[in-house]
């Protein structure tokens, strides 16, 4: 609240933090579903 101006710099690299948080998420997702064929010994090596 307050007065708060528009900045669509901000906007922009907001977005762009939050879409390369996501792409972080998402492939780290991929990494632990790929980790479902491990078995016990893939881990501890």
């Amino acid at each position: 609240m307050g007065n708060k101006i528009y900045d669509p710099r901000r906007e922009i690299q907001e977005a762009v933090k939050a879409g390369e948080e996501a792409l972080g998420l998402l492939e780290k997702a991929k990494r632990l579903n790929s980790a479902g064929n491990w078995g016990l010994v893939d881990m501890l090596e």
